[in-house]
């Protein structure tokens, strides 16, 4: 080996190397150099937004001639839009989610002009991220040859422009955050409320639901319809927001008839929450979301379209906005009458809880107590000692007549001055009183009726025997 063989040997350890660190090294994607932070135009085909979507916690608009909008993103991944009066509504959050995704992998269409700038009407947007750092957004208000010009300033203060499609965030552009707003008159209205309270002038009506069964509460307190009750649910449900009045454009309450409604719904939605800040307690407190709709004056019969005021209660007090909605056809026709919403029936378990049946007559002053045993029915006496077992026929007559108190009929209002002759109280297996009813008859017809919770319904059906139904001489 000559002596220069060390220095070739050395020579080529070195080049081969460097070869290896360049085959080695961390390869750099070609979007992020082509995006490198440069302030200046894009390239045609490069990213021309780039953001995370999923960091994004918060969207602001402002312009010069518009009012500033914003939404904002919940813990529970919901957004919210920012009412211009306080409070939120809320919004459809999987458009806003569309939008942001759609938007950070929008490319430039063309290179704009390294001078190029955005006149003073142009739209400027912030989409704040979760640890409250803002990119800036501008936007310019018309496109011109399908193109609209952008300018995206970021949290570093390095700024680019971009030439992209005219479609690129357009409405969010052109209107805002509002458009995301959804147009039910009562938000989160459905059938897992747990109370409905409605109201004018003159009347006043609630419900409630417990333990699952609806109940009214006022004006009287009866077990409720769960069909009927269902039915004007949807019937909120449905009410539908047909415009948002900004504060310039808003009438005056007295000329929206909305200083005295001609109908308040309230409805409340008891949530069950954990305290999110202690780990080891695993009590659930219960909040109560509050809604209120208020209807004011008619303002299109053809449409059935109405002033109202939509207001919220939340931790920072009660906001309202006013509204134009439009009722359903029916336009909730004698929405206020209580027997709408009562029970069909004035027994509303099935016969076959029955246990008990305690019958007093109003006549003789007697009771007579009919109690389901092991081999049938059996006739007692007020102290419950056993008189005799009942015949078929007379055990037939007891089944009919539950059956009857358990059969849906129309309820009707209860008469002032029905003949009452008898009471019946009717117990379950343990005990309770599964009903307590009157029976009466019709002042002006004569035909009997079952009476309860001051609401009066008419029996099908000939009465049993055992009753000893008066006759009245006219």
């Amino acid at each position: 080996m000559t002596g220069k063989s060390p220095y070739i040997s050395l020579l080529l350890a070195c080049v081969l190397g460097i070869g290896a660190w360049f085959v080695m090294r961390p390869s750099v994607p070609t979007t992020a150099r082509a995006n490198a932070p440069v302030s200046g135009p894009v390239a045609p085909g490069n990213v021309a937004f780039a953001i995370d979507p999923a960091s994004i916690v918060a969207i602001m608009r402002s312009s010069s001639d518009d009012p500033d909008q914003s939404v904002h993103r919940q813990i529970d991944r919901r957004w919210l839009y920012d009412m211009p009066g306080g409070g939120t509504w809320p919004t459809d959050s999987q458009a806003i989610y569309t939008l942001l995704r759609t938007i950070s992998e929008t490319r430039a269409t063309g290179q704009t002009d390294a001078n190029a700038k955005l006149t003073d009407d142009a739209v400027t947007m912030h989409f704040i991220r979760a640890d409250k750092s803002s990119v800036e957004l501008r936007a310019a208000r018309t496109a011109i040859g399908g193109n609209r010009m952008i300018q995206v300033v970021n949290p570093d203060g390095i700024s680019r422009t971009a030439l992209v499609s005219a479609r690129f965030a357009n409405t969010l552009i052109e209107t805002g955050p509002a458009q995301w707003r959804l147009h039910q008159a009562i938000p989160g209205m459905g059938r897992d409320i747990s109370r409905v309270m409605l109201a004018n002038h003159e009347s006043q009506l609630s419900l409630a639901r417990t333990e699952g069964q609806w109940v009214l509460r006022e004006p009287l307190a009866a077990p409720g319809d769960r069909v009927a009750i269902e039915t004007l649910l949807d019937e909120l449900a449905q009410i539908e927001v047909v415009q948002f009045f900004d504060a310039e454009d808003a009438p005056a309450l007295d000329a929206a008839g909305l200083v005295t409604p001609s109908l308040m719904i309230t409805v409340e939605r008891d949530m069950r929450t954990f305290d999110a800040t202690d780990e080891s307690s695993d009590r659930a407190q219960i909040n109560t979301l509050r809604r209120t709709l208020a209807i004011g004056s008619l303002f299109d019969p053809a449409d059935r379209t109405f002033f109202a005021r939509a207001g919220d209660d939340d931790a920072s007090g009660t906001h309202t906005e006013l509204l134009l909605v439009r009722l359903s056809e029916s336009g909730m026709n004698n929405i206020l009458d209580p027997l709408h919403y009562v029970s069909r029936s004035p027994m509303t378990n099935p016969p076959t809880l029955v246990q008990l049946m305690v019958i007093r007559h109003a006549e003789t002053a007697t009771e007579q107590q009919y109690r389901r045993g092991l081999d049938g029915w059996e006739l007692r006496d007020p102290e419950g000692v056993l008189l005799r077992m009942v015949s078929h026929d007379e055990a037939g007559a007891i089944d009919t007549f539950l059956a009857t108190l358990a059969a849906p009929t129309t309820p009707i209002p209860e008469p002032h001055e029905s003949a009452l002759f008898a009471t019946i109280d009717v117990l379950g297996r343990d005990g309770n009183i599964l009903a307590s009813i009157e029976l009466a008859l019709d002042p002006a017809t004569d035909a009997p009726l079952a009476l309860a919770n001051m609401v009066a319904y008419r029996l099908q059906g000939a009465l049993p025997f055992f009753l000893d139904i008066p006759i009245r001489e006219r």
